[in-house]
Protein backbone atom coordinates (compact mmCIF):
# COMPACT_ATOMS: atom_id res chain seq x y z
CA UNK A 1 0.00 0.00 0.00
CA UNK A 2 1.81 2.79 -1.45
CA UNK A 3 1.64 6.63 0.20
CA UNK A 4 2.10 9.18 -2.10
CA UNK A 5 1.50 13.26 -2.14
CA UNK A 6 1.33 15.39 -5.66
CA UNK A 7 0.62 18.52 -6.23
CA UNK A 8 -3.42 19.39 -7.94
CA UNK A 9 -4.73 22.65 -9.07
CA UNK A 10 -7.68 23.92 -7.80
CA UNK A 11 -10.66 24.41 -10.21
CA UNK A 12 -10.41 27.66 -12.66
CA UNK A 13 -12.07 29.91 -10.43
CA UNK A 14 -10.35 28.95 -7.44
CA UNK A 15 -8.22 32.21 -7.48
CA UNK A 16 -6.86 34.10 -4.55
CA UNK A 17 -6.96 38.16 -3.76
CA UNK A 18 -3.65 38.67 -6.03
CA UNK A 19 -5.38 36.81 -8.86
CA UNK A 20 -3.16 33.86 -8.81
CA UNK A 21 -4.03 30.55 -8.94
CA UNK A 22 -4.35 27.93 -5.29
CA UNK A 23 -2.47 24.98 -5.37
CA UNK A 24 -2.67 22.05 -3.08
CA UNK A 25 -1.44 18.74 -2.54
CA UNK A 26 -3.28 15.76 -2.08
CA UNK A 27 -2.39 12.36 0.32
CA UNK A 28 -3.20 9.56 -1.58
CA UNK A 29 -3.06 5.45 0.13
CA UNK A 30 -3.75 2.98 -2.05
CA UNK A 31 -7.02 4.30 -3.46
CA UNK A 32 -7.73 6.82 -0.64
CA UNK A 33 -7.18 9.86 -1.91
CA UNK A 34 -7.87 13.27 0.77
CA UNK A 35 -6.89 16.52 -0.35
CA UNK A 36 -4.15 18.84 2.15
CA UNK A 37 -5.84 21.53 3.77
CA UNK A 38 -4.67 25.53 2.80
CA UNK A 39 -5.95 27.39 6.00
CA UNK A 40 -2.45 29.19 6.90
CA UNK A 41 -3.74 31.10 9.73
CA UNK A 42 -3.82 27.87 12.07
CA UNK A 43 0.17 26.20 11.07
CA UNK A 44 1.14 26.92 14.58
CA UNK A 45 -1.47 24.12 15.42
CA UNK A 46 -0.31 21.48 13.09
CA UNK A 47 1.82 18.83 14.23
CA UNK A 48 5.47 18.50 13.00
CA UNK A 49 8.09 15.20 12.87
CA UNK A 50 5.33 12.61 14.51
CA UNK A 51 5.28 11.46 10.86
CA UNK A 52 7.98 8.55 11.36
CA UNK A 53 6.41 5.61 10.50
CA UNK A 54 4.39 6.39 7.29
CA UNK A 55 6.89 4.13 5.64
CA UNK A 56 5.69 0.86 7.35
CA UNK A 57 3.06 -1.38 5.77
CA UNK A 58 0.82 -2.22 8.67
CA UNK A 59 1.02 1.72 9.84
CA UNK A 60 0.05 2.61 6.23
CA UNK A 61 -3.18 0.33 6.91
CA UNK A 62 -4.16 2.82 9.84
CA UNK A 63 -3.61 5.65 8.13
CA UNK A 64 -5.72 4.55 5.27
CA UNK A 65 -8.86 3.74 7.44
CA UNK A 66 -8.48 7.30 9.22
CA UNK A 67 -8.49 8.69 5.19
CA UNK A 68 -11.56 6.69 4.48
CA UNK A 69 -13.18 8.13 7.74
CA UNK A 70 -12.40 11.92 6.57
CA UNK A 71 -13.96 11.26 3.47
CA UNK A 72 -16.90 9.93 4.76
CA UNK A 73 -16.97 13.01 7.16
CA UNK A 74 -16.64 10.33 10.93
CA UNK A 75 -15.69 10.05 13.98
CA UNK A 76 -13.37 8.25 15.29
CA UNK A 77 -12.32 5.70 18.15
CA UNK A 78 -8.87 4.31 18.11
CA UNK A 79 -8.91 1.30 21.02
CA UNK A 80 -5.44 -0.45 22.32
CA UNK A 81 -2.90 -0.90 24.69
CA UNK A 82 -1.34 2.00 26.73
CA UNK A 83 1.10 3.28 24.88
CA UNK A 84 1.69 6.40 22.51
CA UNK A 85 0.55 4.32 19.27
CA UNK A 86 -2.59 6.09 18.99
CA UNK A 87 -1.55 8.97 19.58
CA UNK A 88 0.92 9.04 17.35
CA UNK A 89 -1.08 7.57 14.55
CA UNK A 90 -3.89 10.52 15.17
CA UNK A 91 -0.99 13.07 15.25
CA UNK A 92 0.87 11.55 12.08
CA UNK A 93 -2.73 12.01 10.12
CA UNK A 94 -2.92 15.50 11.29
CA UNK A 95 0.22 15.88 9.61
CA UNK A 96 0.19 14.46 6.66
CA UNK A 97 -3.47 16.51 5.50
CA UNK A 98 -1.74 19.18 7.53
CA UNK A 99 -5.00 19.55 10.06
CA UNK A 100 -4.82 21.63 13.12
CA UNK A 101 -5.85 19.58 16.49
CA UNK A 102 -6.42 20.69 19.66
CA UNK A 103 -6.40 17.61 22.24
CA UNK A 104 -7.86 17.54 25.84
CA UNK A 105 -6.39 14.55 27.93
CA UNK A 106 -9.58 13.31 30.00
CA UNK A 107 -9.14 12.34 33.55
CA UNK A 108 -11.81 11.64 36.29
CA UNK A 109 -10.95 15.63 36.99
CA UNK A 110 -12.33 16.62 33.92
CA UNK A 111 -15.61 18.29 34.00
CA UNK A 112 -17.90 20.47 31.89
CA UNK A 113 -15.87 23.55 32.08
CA UNK A 114 -13.12 21.90 30.61
CA UNK A 115 -14.90 21.04 27.46
CA UNK A 116 -16.85 23.98 27.14
CA UNK A 117 -15.62 27.12 28.98
CA UNK A 118 -13.64 28.64 31.63
CA UNK A 119 -14.18 31.56 33.23
CA UNK A 120 -10.72 33.50 33.98
CA UNK A 121 -10.15 37.18 35.21
CA UNK A 122 -7.96 39.54 32.82
CA UNK A 123 -7.70 42.90 33.34
CA UNK A 124 -9.94 42.86 36.30
CA UNK A 125 -12.84 41.31 34.26
CA UNK A 126 -14.40 37.79 34.51
CA UNK A 127 -14.58 36.28 30.81
CA UNK A 128 -15.51 33.37 29.52
CA UNK A 129 -12.44 31.55 27.51
CA UNK A 130 -13.08 28.72 25.06
CA UNK A 131 -11.61 25.58 25.72
CA UNK A 132 -10.16 22.82 23.45
CA UNK A 133 -13.21 21.55 22.35
CA UNK A 134 -15.03 25.02 21.06
CA UNK A 135 -12.04 25.86 19.27
CA UNK A 136 -11.82 23.03 17.24
CA UNK A 137 -15.58 22.53 16.67
CA UNK A 138 -15.06 26.48 15.67
CA UNK A 139 -11.89 26.08 13.54
CA UNK A 140 -12.87 22.86 12.03
CA UNK A 141 -9.58 21.13 13.64
CA UNK A 142 -9.24 17.52 15.00
CA UNK A 143 -10.53 17.31 18.55
CA UNK A 144 -8.40 14.53 20.08
CA UNK A 145 -9.91 13.23 23.58
CA UNK A 146 -7.20 11.54 24.92
CA UNK A 147 -8.46 8.23 27.67
CA UNK A 148 -12.01 8.68 27.34
CA UNK A 149 -12.27 5.35 29.27
CA UNK A 150 -12.00 7.62 32.55
CA UNK A 151 -14.25 10.34 31.44
CA UNK A 152 -17.35 10.35 34.44
CA UNK A 153 -21.09 10.16 34.12
CA UNK A 154 -21.74 14.19 33.94
CA UNK A 155 -19.87 15.07 30.50
CA UNK A 156 -20.90 11.69 28.74
CA UNK A 157 -23.96 13.88 27.93
CA UNK A 158 -22.12 16.72 26.79
CA UNK A 159 -19.95 14.94 24.14
CA UNK A 160 -22.58 12.59 22.71
CA UNK A 161 -24.75 15.75 22.52
CA UNK A 162 -21.70 17.51 20.30
CA UNK A 163 -20.86 13.48 18.29
CA UNK A 164 -24.44 13.18 17.60
CA UNK A 165 -26.13 16.80 17.05
CA UNK A 166 -22.75 19.04 16.84
CA UNK A 167 -24.18 21.10 19.35
CA UNK A 168 -23.32 22.80 22.43
CA UNK A 169 -24.69 25.37 24.94
CA UNK A 170 -21.74 27.80 26.54
CA UNK A 171 -21.86 29.73 29.47
CA UNK A 172 -21.16 32.87 27.91
CA UNK A 173 -24.99 32.49 26.00
CA UNK A 174 -24.07 31.20 22.63
CA UNK A 175 -24.73 28.49 21.05
CA UNK A 176 -23.05 25.90 18.62
CA UNK A 177 -24.86 24.89 15.52
CA UNK A 178 -24.38 22.07 12.89
CA UNK A 179 -22.94 23.25 9.80
CA UNK A 180 -26.54 22.39 8.09
CA UNK A 181 -28.77 23.74 9.85
CA UNK A 182 -27.53 26.98 10.60
CA UNK A 183 -27.40 27.31 6.83
CA UNK A 184 -30.80 26.36 7.45
CA UNK A 185 -31.73 28.93 9.70
CA UNK A 186 -29.75 31.21 7.41
CA UNK A 187 -32.38 31.53 4.90
CA UNK A 188 -34.80 32.22 7.70
CA UNK A 189 -33.22 34.88 10.04
CA UNK A 190 -30.77 37.70 8.97
CA UNK A 191 -27.02 37.62 10.22
CA UNK A 192 -27.73 40.56 12.69
CA UNK A 193 -30.72 38.08 14.09
CA UNK A 194 -28.27 34.61 14.83
CA UNK A 195 -25.74 36.92 15.89
CA UNK A 196 -28.18 38.27 18.40
CA UNK A 197 -29.52 34.95 19.51
CA UNK A 198 -25.88 34.30 19.97
CA UNK A 199 -25.44 31.32 17.12
CA UNK A 200 -22.18 29.97 15.94
CA UNK A 201 -21.54 27.57 13.21
CA UNK A 202 -19.69 24.53 13.72
CA UNK A 203 -17.24 24.22 10.72
CA UNK A 204 -18.28 21.40 8.51
CA UNK A 205 -14.56 20.03 8.50
CA UNK A 206 -14.68 19.39 12.74
CA UNK A 207 -13.60 15.83 13.47
CA UNK A 208 -13.26 13.79 16.62
CA UNK A 209 -10.62 11.42 17.31
CA UNK A 210 -11.32 9.38 20.20
CA UNK A 211 -8.03 7.21 22.00
CA UNK A 212 -9.12 4.79 24.58
CA UNK A 213 -8.37 1.52 26.26
CA UNK A 214 -10.74 -1.53 26.10
CA UNK A 215 -12.62 -2.21 29.00
CA UNK A 216 -12.71 -4.10 30.63
CA UNK A 217 -9.12 -6.10 30.12
CA UNK A 218 -7.99 -2.24 31.89
CA UNK A 219 -9.56 -0.47 34.34
CA UNK A 220 -12.09 2.25 33.45
CA UNK A 221 -15.58 3.57 32.57
CA UNK A 222 -17.28 1.52 29.54
CA UNK A 223 -18.67 3.54 26.91
CA UNK A 224 -22.51 3.90 27.28
CA UNK A 225 -24.20 2.61 24.02
CA UNK A 226 -25.40 5.61 22.72
CA UNK A 227 -21.76 7.17 23.16
CA UNK A 228 -20.25 4.54 21.66
CA UNK A 229 -22.52 4.10 18.74
CA UNK A 230 -21.32 7.43 16.98
CA UNK A 231 -18.15 6.82 16.73
CA UNK A 232 -16.25 4.43 13.82
CA UNK A 233 -13.81 1.94 16.01
CA UNK A 234 -10.65 0.33 15.49
CA UNK A 235 -8.10 -1.43 17.17
CA UNK A 236 -4.96 -0.03 17.55
CA UNK A 237 -2.08 -2.57 19.01
CA UNK A 238 1.21 -3.77 18.16
CA UNK A 239 1.41 -5.25 14.87
CA UNK A 240 2.61 -9.06 14.28
CA UNK A 241 5.71 -11.21 14.75
CA UNK A 242 6.86 -10.37 11.20
CA UNK A 243 5.88 -6.69 11.13
CA UNK A 244 7.40 -5.49 14.21
CA UNK A 245 10.80 -7.38 13.41
CA UNK A 246 11.11 -5.74 9.84
CA UNK A 247 9.97 -2.25 11.34
CA UNK A 248 12.37 -2.45 14.31
CA UNK A 249 15.55 -3.63 11.75
CA UNK A 250 14.41 -0.24 9.80
CA UNK A 251 13.79 2.02 12.08
CA UNK A 252 17.36 1.27 13.93
CA UNK A 253 19.40 1.10 10.59
CA UNK A 254 21.39 4.02 11.82
CA UNK A 255 22.96 2.80 15.01
CA UNK A 256 22.97 -0.87 13.98
CA UNK A 257 27.11 -1.62 14.10
CA UNK A 258 27.18 -5.78 13.80
CA UNK A 259 23.90 -6.91 12.06
CA UNK A 260 23.68 -10.26 12.83
CA UNK A 261 24.31 -8.84 16.84
CA UNK A 262 20.94 -6.59 16.32
CA UNK A 263 18.64 -9.15 14.25
CA UNK A 264 19.61 -11.23 17.25
CA UNK A 265 18.59 -8.58 19.32
CA UNK A 266 15.45 -7.26 18.05
CA UNK A 267 14.53 -11.42 17.68
CA UNK A 268 14.66 -11.39 21.62
CA UNK A 269 13.03 -8.15 22.26
CA UNK A 270 10.18 -9.02 19.89
CA UNK A 271 10.04 -12.21 21.47
CA UNK A 272 9.67 -11.18 25.07
CA UNK A 273 6.94 -8.83 24.04
CA UNK A 274 5.06 -11.07 22.54
CA UNK A 275 5.31 -13.72 25.18
CA UNK A 276 3.75 -11.77 27.98
CA UNK A 277 1.30 -10.39 25.68
CA UNK A 278 0.50 -13.84 25.10
CA UNK A 279 0.47 -14.64 28.80
CA UNK A 280 -1.89 -11.73 29.68
CA UNK A 281 -4.87 -13.31 27.78
CA UNK A 282 -7.53 -15.05 29.17
CA UNK A 283 -6.79 -17.44 31.54
CA UNK A 284 -3.28 -16.65 31.21
CA UNK A 285 -0.86 -15.93 34.45
CA UNK A 286 -0.80 -12.41 33.84
CA UNK A 287 -4.19 -11.61 33.84
CA UNK A 288 -4.53 -9.10 36.42
CA UNK A 289 -2.92 -5.11 35.51
CA UNK A 290 0.13 -5.55 37.14
CA UNK A 291 2.67 -5.85 34.53
CA UNK A 292 1.23 -4.18 31.24
CA UNK A 293 2.69 -4.94 27.90
CA UNK A 294 5.22 -3.47 26.24
CA UNK A 295 4.46 -0.76 24.07
CA UNK A 296 6.27 -0.66 20.37
CA UNK A 297 7.83 2.57 20.89
CA UNK A 298 9.72 1.25 24.37
CA UNK A 299 10.85 -1.27 21.94
CA UNK A 300 11.57 0.93 19.58
CA UNK A 301 13.77 2.86 22.03
CA UNK A 302 15.33 -0.65 23.87
CA UNK A 303 16.07 -1.85 20.14
CA UNK A 304 18.34 1.49 19.26
CA UNK A 305 19.62 1.39 22.92
CA UNK A 306 20.21 -1.56 22.47
CA UNK A 307 22.26 -1.98 18.80
CA UNK A 308 23.99 1.16 20.14
CA UNK A 309 25.56 -0.31 23.39
CA UNK A 310 25.42 -4.03 22.29
CA UNK A 311 26.96 -5.07 25.99
CA UNK A 312 24.49 -3.17 27.40
CA UNK A 313 21.55 -5.94 29.26
CA UNK A 314 18.30 -5.99 27.81
CA UNK A 315 16.11 -5.90 30.62
CA UNK A 316 18.38 -2.69 31.72
CA UNK A 317 17.69 -1.52 28.01
CA UNK A 318 13.67 -1.94 28.88
CA UNK A 319 13.68 -0.34 32.16
CA UNK A 320 15.70 2.70 30.82
CA UNK A 321 12.92 2.86 27.47
CA UNK A 322 9.94 3.01 29.74
CA UNK A 323 8.82 -0.02 30.77
CA UNK A 324 10.22 -0.38 34.62
CA UNK A 325 9.77 -3.97 35.34
CA UNK A 326 11.15 -3.51 38.88
CA UNK A 327 8.43 -1.19 40.07
CA UNK A 328 5.57 -3.21 39.08
CA UNK A 329 3.06 -3.76 41.07
CA UNK A 330 2.69 -7.46 40.54
CA UNK A 331 2.28 -10.40 43.00
CA UNK A 332 5.11 -12.87 43.73
CA UNK A 333 3.40 -15.29 41.19
CA UNK A 334 3.72 -12.86 38.55
CA UNK A 335 6.90 -11.95 39.45
CA UNK A 336 8.08 -15.12 38.57
CA UNK A 337 6.62 -15.65 35.33
CA UNK A 338 8.34 -12.22 34.25
CA UNK A 339 11.62 -13.23 35.98
CA UNK A 340 11.20 -16.50 34.00
CA UNK A 341 10.33 -14.85 30.49
CA UNK A 342 13.20 -11.84 30.72
CA UNK A 343 15.55 -15.10 31.64
CA UNK A 344 14.32 -16.92 28.57
CA UNK A 345 14.73 -14.15 25.82
CA UNK A 346 16.82 -11.22 27.29
CA UNK A 347 20.19 -11.58 28.76
CA UNK A 348 19.47 -9.62 32.27
CA UNK A 349 21.94 -7.55 34.14
CA UNK A 350 21.78 -11.02 36.72
CA UNK A 351 23.12 -13.37 34.32
CA UNK A 352 26.14 -11.36 32.25
CA UNK A 353 27.54 -14.34 30.22
CA UNK A 354 26.35 -13.67 26.56
CA UNK A 355 23.78 -15.93 25.47
CA UNK A 356 25.43 -17.95 22.39
CA UNK A 357 22.40 -19.33 21.15
CA UNK A 358 20.72 -16.73 18.38
CA UNK A 359 16.98 -16.18 17.94
CA UNK A 360 16.19 -16.78 13.99
CA UNK A 361 12.54 -15.47 12.76
CA UNK A 362 11.70 -18.58 12.32
CA UNK A 363 12.54 -20.31 15.57
CA UNK A 364 11.16 -17.35 17.50
CA UNK A 365 7.54 -17.49 15.61
CA UNK A 366 7.96 -21.42 16.70
CA UNK A 367 8.55 -20.31 20.22
CA UNK A 368 6.17 -17.84 20.61
CA UNK A 369 3.54 -20.56 18.90
CA UNK A 370 4.54 -23.47 21.52
CA UNK A 371 4.13 -20.65 24.09
CA UNK A 372 0.44 -19.81 22.93
CA UNK A 373 -0.39 -23.75 22.77
CA UNK A 374 1.24 -24.20 26.37
CA UNK A 375 -1.14 -21.71 27.81
CA UNK A 376 -3.89 -23.21 26.31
Amino acid sequence: MALSCSLQAFPPNSVSKFGKRLYATYVRIGNVQVYRRLDRKQDSRVPRQYAKYVKLDWFREHLAWLLRKDVLAQDVFLLGAPGFLRRQLALSYCELTHRPYEIVPISRETTDSDLKQRREIIDGTAKYIDQAPVRAALNGSVLILDGIEKAERNVLPILNNLLENREMGLSDGRFLVSPQRFDELTQKMSRQEMQQCGLERVHPEFQIFALGLPVPTFPGYPLDPPLRSRFQARLVTNPSVTDMLSSLEYLCHDVIQDRAVARDTIARLVGCSQTLTTLRRQDGPLTTHGIPPIPFETLEAAARLSCKFPSLPLDQALASSGWPYQYFQADARERTVLSATLQQFCITSNNTEASTTSLTRSKLIDDITMTDELRC
